[in-house]
């Protein structure tokens, strides 16, 4: 029992070291990514980033599925089992990877009539486009493999050679352009780093986890509940990609590289913000998983989902209201005032965001008690509203039409109709729910606001120390007031076990 939990707190330190590093390492390229290649280069780099990235939606929830049915089927007398469903995976993706380059020829072949570029921009972009594209669909099968490692809980090799993988890039990329090497082999490098990933899973499957192609006839009923579980899965998968994806291959469409370069930073410090809040909520995941086996909500339910909201309201409150009076700042000095409009693209979709982000907890309860169905449906047809509106937004507004008009589909889809189901699934009068969950936390941050205000007001040089100044104090004060005023006694008890766990990490 000792052993497992070790096992388990070290995956989940794992997991969160593998995230830091991914978000560090990221936040620190971009600046010398954007001075060496330039603002219309990186905004080309970003558009190919995104289209090719759109292969992924293609994984259709297999990856997810075959993790789950590895795990059902760990056993060495059913390990014959798991070959099976592997292989059927491995070459379903293989299929749909064909499949998927003869479209991405199409593209290729019509890239300058698709996307509002220069002829040099097209010429490049077609190239660098062709290796992405054969990058994303080598990663197709590769999620098999992955897939599989995952299934057996050897998290350890996933995530250590996931943190391998990011250093090991981003030291080859700094190497290359102190070399003066452009846009074309940033591409190669990404191609030949992933593909010396997928080969360590490939091996590790065959040499450690006896992993064998194996051709057989699956059960109609296990084949039926794997392609519906996945399904729902996809449903997910293809809503995230729209929500957060296509902004950038419309603005390619629409608008110019320059301003795809801006907007895409907006997305870094949007994605930085939602990687932080779920991050910070997936702890509770093993704790839900328990309470949650049966079909039905309790107390202890609704108990745990007003708790773990509270706890996230503090972590999203604090960077929002950070962002609201130091984004400026920020962007000026991470990647220079020419980004500047990247604030105001950010801010709007941040704010119905947030919402959305501190109520984490309640789709994976209604997954976990299988009322999710509704919820993938209305999810992906709000991402399809997200397209139109942000089309004819941009067309009438430009470049921060795409803000809006995610912002809007944000607002009807994740806040006003999620907190509608919640009130009818969870039977939970949601006027109480904000109150109880917000009240206190916002009454905590009232200081911290006057106190950002003032050293906004006083500290108006954009240098590092201000920055520093302005982000450090009132944020103390912020901490030490929720946890007198905003949280409980069980609230504390909680917080210093979490404490006192870590120190044996």
């Amino acid at each position: 029992m000792s052993k497992k939990y070790s096992n388990t707190k070290r995956n989940v330190v794992l997991s969160y070291i593998n995230l830091l590093t991914q978000m560090i390492t990221g936040f620190f390229l971009l600046p010398f990514i954007v001075s060496a290649l330039g603002n219309s280069a990186y905004g080309l780099m970003e558009l190919v980033y995104t289209v090719t990235g759109f292969v992924g939606v293609l994984d259709f929830g297999f990856g997810n599925a075959v993790i789950r049915y590895t795990a059902l089927y760990n056993t060495k007398e059913r390990k014959n089992k798991i070959n099976i469903i592997a292989t059927y995976s491995f070459f379903i993706y293989s299929i749909i990877a064909i499949l998927v380059f003869g479209f991405g020829l199409l593209v290729y072949f019509n890239f300058g009539y698709i996307f509002n570029l220069s002829s040099q921009e097209i010429n490049i972009g077609k190239i660098i486009f062709i290796i992405g594209l054969a990058n994303s669909l080598l990663q197709l099968p590769a999620t098999t493999f992955s897939a599989v490692i995952r299934g057996y809980n050897k998290y350890n090799f996933y995530y250590v050679t996931m943190i391998a993988k990011t250093l090991f890039r981003m030291i080859i990329i700094i190497i290359m352009f102190k070399l003066n090497y452009g846009l074309i082999t940033l591409f190669i490098v990404d191609l030949v780093v992933n593909l010396l990933l997928n080969i360590s899973w490939f091996i590790f499957n065959i040499k450690k986890l006896e992993f064998k192609f194996t051709f057989g006839k699956i059960d109609k009923k296990l084949r039926n509940e794997f392609l519906k579980y996945s399904f729902y899965i996809f449903l997910i998968i293809i809503t995230d990609k729209i929500y957060w994806k296509t902004d950038n291959i419309l603005l390619g469409i629409l608008t110019t590289t320059d301003d795809i370069a801006i907007y895409s930073v907006s997305q870094k410090i949007v994605n930085y913000f939602r990687s932080i809040a779920i991050a910070f909520g997936s702890a509770f995941l093993p704790k839900l998983t328990n309470m949650s086996s049966g079909k039905k909500v309790n107390k202890e339910i609704i108990s745990f989902f007003k708790r773990a909201s509270k706890y996230q309201f503090v972590i999203v409150l604090l960077f929002l209201t950070n962002f609201i009076f130091l984004g400026k700042d920020f962007i000026t000095l991470w990647v220079g005032k020419d980004f500047i409009s990247a604030y105001k693209y950010s801010l709007i979709i941040m704010i119905p965001l947030s919402v959305s982000l501190f109520q984490t907890t309640g789709p994976n309860i209604l997954q976990a008690i299988n009322k999710h169905q509704k919820q993938s449906i209305v999810f992906l047809f709000n991402a399809l509203l997200n397209i139109v509106l942000t089309i004819f937004l941009v067309k009438k507004y430009g470049v921060i039409g795409a803000s809006i008009g995610t912002s809007f589909a944000m607002l009807l889809g994740n806040v006003i109709f999620m907190n509608i189901y919640y009130y009818k699934i969870f039977n939970l009068n949601m006027f109480y729910y904000l109150k109880e969950v917000c009240f206190k936390v916002f009454i905590s941050i009232l200081p911290t606001l006057i106190l950002l205000f003032v050293f906004n007001f006083l500290l108006k040089e954009v240098t590092y120390i201000n920055f520093i100044i302005k982000a450090l104090f009132p944020n103390i004060i912020y901490l030490i007031m929720v946890y007198l005023f905003a949280l409980s006694e069980d609230d504390k008890m909680i917080f210093k076990k979490i404490v006192n766990r870590f120190k044996f990490v």
